[in-house]
């Protein structure tokens, strides 16, 4: 896979080589996958029920649960967003 094979060629070329961890035989676990029909259809232009709207698929989705803030999202989020 032209993944995998990505991860293993920066590993290598960083010089990661030793007993234990090797470029060669390292595990890669991928877990990237098509995109659902339903959100394409949301977000293709031209498609669903809606066919003028499109916003291409533009989204970042980022954090995890945590009682770090009251927010319940990590606080290096939460305070980044503050500062903007």
């Amino acid at each position: 896979d032209e993944m995998n094979q990505a991860a293993r060629d920066v590993v290598k070329k960083i010089g990661y080589e030793q007993d234990g961890f090797h470029w060669e035989n390292m595990a890669v676990e991928n877990h990237v996958h098509g995109q659902s029909a339903e959100i394409a259809q949301g977000v293709e232009a031209g498609q669903g029920l809606h066919q003028e709207e499109g916003a291409g698929d533009q989204g970042i989705m980022f954090g995890y649960a945590t009682d770090e803030t009251p927010e319940l999202m990590p606080a290096t989020l939460v305070y980044s967003h503050q500062i903007l």
